[in-house]
């Protein structure tokens, strides 16, 4: 895969203090994120344009965005209560992520069109939603977080082979995937969905 995002990816392209305030965030999620929204912030000059193009523009479906009403229909407040700690956290995580990169580095009003709670919310949920998590690191790969879940590995309809012979480890560094005309692509995952 010729672009693949990574922390030590992100930190490769920059330099100077915006390096190095980026470098010093903890999170990972966070460094990928906001190299999300910088390329976003190029338009079609990123080279990765196309495949942000065709990302969601929203994850309405996900919970932290859910309004009270919609919150209130689970009828489950343990459930709510996580919820709404889950997006205090990454509402935490944004105003550090705000304090410690962007009011250093970009104006207010490029944050407000470009970097914004909702837009880091966004790029957050790419992130959780389709970062590819090996050997402790998180990896973002264009079209590699777009396949679909399957139930179990019995319902591939397709055959994944790697240079180990092993599934999920080196799909970076080269994978094979055949599969019939018109066949779903999906990734079963296992049990642990953590």
């Amino acid at each position: 895969m010729k672009y693949v995002l990574s922390r030590a990816t992100v930190l490769a392209q920059l330099r100077g203090s915006l390096r190095s305030d980026i470098a010093a965030l903890q999170q990972e999620a966070d460094i990928i994120a906001l190299h999300l929204l910088m390329e976003r912030a190029k338009a079609e000059d990123s080279e990765i344009a196309v495949w942000i193009n065709v990302l969601p523009t929203d994850f309405n479906t996900v919970p932290i965005f859910w309004t009270k009403d919609q919150l209130a229909q689970l009828d489950s407040q343990p459930a709510v209560t996580r919820i709404e700690g889950l997006r205090r956290d990454m509402e935490r995580d944004y105003q550090h992520v705000m304090e410690s990169v962007l009011e250093k580095h970009f104006d207010e009003a490029v944050i407000d069109v470009w970097y914004s709670l909702q837009d880091y919310f966004w790029a957050r949920q790419l992130v959780d939603t389709r970062a590819w998590n090996m050997r402790g690191q998180k990896f973002l790969a264009p079209c590699a977080g777009m396949f679909n879940h399957a139930p179990s590995s019995e319902d591939l309809a397709y055959r994944w082979q790697t240079d180990t012979g092993r599934r999920s480890q080196a799909f970076l560094t080269y994978h094979k995937i055949e599969s019939k005309s018109g066949n779903e692509i999906a990734d079963y995952r296992g049990t642990d969905m953590s």
